[in-house]
């Protein structure tokens, strides 16, 4: 059975995550971003806005996955130093287009809220930390 105290810090980060919920929400109607005046920023908006850009990325990281899989899971043929390698790549790689993912949502959302571009990374890296802790808690509670 699980001790209580084991739960506490669990319980208490739920709960501050819930409070941020609740000042994100309050903090107004959503507006709309204003397009920066420089020409690089502009540039690479408009790369990453481009549907053609989306569709390159797409294909490279569903090549490189299917890849790296066919590469992990095949015969004697290919050493066993090189397979391992390739599945931790593939780990890395699955958890920072997730990571990825999740910030650029948070940045988006609390910039749409009016918030500035320093205060949106601030509670997209507290998110990305947020979900890292949850991972530590579930090894924990998982290895115990």
């Amino acid at each position: 059975m699980v001790q209580a105290d084991t739960l506490l810090i669990p319980l208490l980060m739920g709960l501050f995550l819930v409070a941020v919920a609740i000042v994100l929400v309050r903090t107004g109607p959503i507006r709309t971003l204003t397009e920066p005046d420089r020409d690089v920023v502009g540039a690479v908006t408009r790369l990453v806005h481009h549907p053609a850009s989306w569709v390159a990325g797409f294909l490279v990281l569903s090549l490189g996955f299917g890849g790296g899989i066919i590469l992990a899971v095949s015969g004697e043929d290919v050493p066993a130093v090189l397979k391992q390698t390739v599945g931790v790549v593939l780990v890395v790689v699955a958890l920072g287009v997730l990571a990825s993912f999740l910030f650029s949502g948070v940045y988006g959302s609390a910039r749409a809220r009016g918030l500035t571009s320093a205060q949106a990374t601030a509670i997209g890296g507290w998110c990305i930390g947020l979900l890292f802790l949850g991972a530590v808690v579930v090894k924990l509670i998982m290895a115990g």
